[in-house]
């Protein structure tokens, strides 16, 4: 779950030299990097005002919603926003606010896809890709020796959410003591979620099998990698893990 304190986002300095257009857009917590065919910066400005109005509107009338660290039931008028993260977050066990990036994430990719096929946002690190080619993340995953020399090479072809959850890095709720918990779906809703739910369960490298066996049963997650220290799990399709 994010919370309201601002990092500096030094990572976006390593991305590669694109042909796309790159822009940044910026409301209260929400800061995204957006890379896309044109410049889409006005029309994800408004977007992500809407959206983040909407929840935060929302928040005040059902407060649980914004402070529960379980799944709670949303009232009968919710925006999709919130009825999103509440079927996310019933989905994998925790908290509807372990959403949220990767629900402002799918709320600006639905609206932004329609101008162009390749799209990429990050929020946070959390990420929508969409593209004819294998999309490249890096994998940053703190003091581990692997961070940034691992990277994943991503089917995005449809639209692909890749979210992750730290216990060592940021200041994101995490019960784990992970380095990196990343999770790949098609719903970048889930992905974000997900990331939170299984980061919660890993504590030490005995803990990498019943976790990933844990997303196993989380239905339409098609990826998992765990990185603890110099150790790393990993599970799924729609990518390959590769050296920088």
């Amino acid at each position: 779950m994010k919370t309201t304190i601002y990092e500096p986002r030094w990572y976006r300095n390593q991305c590669a030299e694109s042909k796309l257009e790159q822009f940044f857009v910026r409301y209260q917590e929400s800061d995204l990097c957006i890379r896309s065919e044109t410049n889409l910066s006005s029309l994800a400005y408004n977007i992500l005002i809407r959206v983040r109005k909407e929840l935060e509107a929302y928040i005040i009338r059902h407060s649980e919603f914004g402070r529960s660290l379980v799944p709670v039931s949303v009232l009968g008028d919710a925006p999709d926003i919130a009825q999103e993260m509440a079927q996310a977050a019933l989905k994998t066990g925790v908290g509807p606010m372990a959403a949220v990036a990767g629900a402002v994430n799918h709320a600006l990719a639905c609206e932004l896809m329609h101008f162009g096929h390749t799209l990429i946002i990050e929020n946070g690190g959390d990420i929508f890709a969409s593209s004819h080619e294998p999309v490249m993340i890096a994998l940053y995953a703190g003091n581990s020796p692997l961070s940034m020399h691992l990277a994943l090479k991503v089917d995005a072809s449809g639209g692909v959410g890749v979210c992750t959850s730290s216990g060592t890095v940021g200041h994101s709720l995490s019960f784990g003591k992970a380095d990196a918990v990343t999770i790949i779906a098609n719903d970048c809703i889930l992905a974000d979620a997900a990331a939170t739910a299984i980061g919660n369960q890993v504590n030490s490298r005995d803990d990498f099998n019943a976790a990933i066996e844990f997303a196993k049963t989380i239905e339409d997650i098609s990826g998992v990698i765990i990185v603890q220290g110099d150790r790393i799990a990993a599970w799924g399709k729609k990518f390959e893990i590769v050296g920088i």
